[in-house]
């Protein structure tokens, strides 16, 4: 019978002397997701980059929710494999346990969606990094620091991962740590499909059912959908798969039920699955339903590992999980313990992806690294070559810089990606081609480059408004510059009022008052101001 505490509060440890919250064992991938809705992946023409994998999400979505955690995990010694690392990293996830494998690459997921029912994905992860994590990459003092362990249950598709599950498991107990099983059944990573099937939820596999069966026993929360459910417990009828897991395990088992929300088993198992502890789910509009179960297992391992109790922690979860579906990516779209609050406050938010409030909360989230620069070059004038711009940066005689409109990507090439505080001046103009030829420029930069908009009075308000939400769909950030206007405290309340909440600000310093005033009491404060 089972190893588990049993309970659901009473499997979790104290804070003290225990720096992590949770550890997290499982896929850690790149996601590549197809920009154009509503068609086949075939036809897409664009894709935006996000870490992805059960294991990885989970941990960031926790992280996320106000608690600490750490990922163990193999990456490739590549591009994607950095993509995961420092995505962590922004995050604040402690990465000491994530280890570049020189041989193997990072996994990828390509995906897309095509309709609110439909989700298309296509899975490379053979002879993936995440694959090679052995028992000799598990540090034991990791888990002598954690409160908690989590395990994806995809880890037992092999012989080799399940020697590491189990090794992982084994140090969790001898340090007192609380366990839970994200069962995360794939059958394309178990072999039952083709990797072009990655979407597939359930193939029905005697030998996954076994595999599953062997670790019952170790966890202290068990959380699945009804097709997970059906797997580990043996069973289509998620009654008696219930009673199959409950027979092997006193741990607390959720099952997911998607828009419906979830049901939670604690003690015995009831004759009835809708006497279990029922708590329903929040209606939004879907977007994508990639990563919503792993939203939806932040939030209940948040509420557990803070002490709620399992309907309090279900409905967190199912918060999560239903923000997370009307938006586009897996980690990237996991809601922070703020967004969850609003969105719980008002019974549910139908458009999270919309609403403004939502949209400022989310844009604080995984940001780059960018310094607060005390000196800043304008060279919008034009007359500084970009070989002075970039010695001026080197050199430390300039620690930001405005760099003039430009469509070369060649001129900025040397300055990216290098933590340098580098902000783009644009050209706006009144007509719709004006608009669409901006928004194709600002969609073409890297990610560490700031949109700079000049702001000569409230007039100016909507037109920031517009590129601050074209800038926010593609990742960037956002700094509006002050210095035009003969009244910087009334165009920034102007602007201010229009919901948008700029990153960054550039006054005169003799204006710093004026702005003060206008932010006093913001909900979100800006990243920095730039006096110049």
């Amino acid at each position: 019978m089972s190893q588990s505490k049993g309970g659901f509060v009473a499997a979790v440890p104290p804070r003290e002397g225990r720096a992590t919250d949770l550890l997290c064992i499982g896929r850690g991938i790149a996601d590549l997701y197809a920009e154009q809705l509503g068609g086949r992946l075939e036809d897409a023409v664009s894709f935006s980059a996000y870490i992805g994998g059960s294991a990885t999400n989970i941990c960031v979505g926790v992280q996320r929710l106000g608690l600490q955690t750490g990922m163990i995990l193999r990456v490739g010694d590549d591009h994607m494999g950095r993509l995961v690392r420092e995505t962590l990293d922004r995050n604040g996830v402690d990465t000491a346990g994530v280890i570049f494998d020189p041989k193997a690459p990072t996994p990828l997921c390509i995906l897309g969606v095509r309709d609110s029912q439909t989700f298309p994905r296509d899975l490379f992860t053979e002879g993936g990094a995440y694959l090679n994590l052995s028992e000799d990459d598990l540090d034991p003092a990791m888990f002598r620091n954690a409160r908690a362990l989590l395990v994806n249950g995809s880890f037992f598709a092999t012989e080799s991962l399940r020697r590491a599950s189990r090794r992982a498991l084994d140090l969790a107990r001898q340090a007192g740590c609380a366990t839970a099983l994200d069962i995360d059944y794939r059958p394309a990573l178990w072999g039952l499909v083709g990797h072009g099937s990655g979407e597939a939820a359930y193939v029905e596999s005697p030998q996954a059912t076994q595999a599953y069966t062997e670790f019952l026993s170790d966890f202290d929360l068990i959380v699945g959908t009804e097709e997970e459910i059906a797997i580990v417990g043996g069973s289509r009828d998620s009654l008696a798969a219930v009673g199959n897991i409950r027979a092997k395990s006193r741990a607390t088992i959720v099952l997911k039920r998607g828009p419906l929300g979830c049901v939670g088993f604690e003690g015995a198992i009831p004759d009835d699955v809708e006497k279990g502890q029922v708590v329903p789910g929040f209606r939004v509009e879907v977007t994508n339903t990639a990563g919503a179960g792993d939203s939806f297992m932040a939030g209940l391992i948040a509420g557990w590992l803070n002490g709620s109790d399992l309907c309090d922690s279900s409905r967190l979860a199912n918060a999560c999980g239903a923000i997370n579906v009307a938006r586009h990516g897996c980690s990237d779209s996991a809601p922070s313990d703020r967004e969850t609050a609003l969105f719980m406050a008002e019974g549910g938010i139908a458009r999270p992806d919309t609403d403004a409030r939502m949209r400022n909360l989310h844009a604080l989230l995984g940001r780059q690294e960018k310094p607060l620069p005390q000196s800043l070059l304008d060279a919008r004038d034009g007359l500084t070559p970009p070989k002075a711009i970039r010695a001026a940066l080197e050199q430390g005689q300039a620690q930001g810089v405005i760099w003039p409109v430009t469509d070369s990507f060649a001129e900025l090439a040397p300055v990216t990606g290098r933590r340098f505080w580098l902000a783009r001046a644009i050209e706006t103009g009144p007509m719709l081609a004006d608009g669409i030829r901006l928004a194709r420029q600002i969609r073409s930069w890297p990610r560490d480059h700031v949109v700079h908009l000049d702001a000569r009075g409230p007039e100016d308000a909507s037109t920031v408004a517009a590129i601050a939400e074209t800038a926010a769909d593609s990742r960037h950030e956002i700094v509006v510059d002050l210095r035009p206007s003969p009244d910087p405290e009334t165009t920034a309340r102007a602007i201010l009022a229009r919901d948008i909440r700029p990153e960054w600000w550039i006054v005169r310093p003799e204006a710093q008052k004026a702005l003060d005033a206008a932010l006093a009491g913001q909900d979100i404060p800006p990243r920095g101001v730039i006096r110049a």
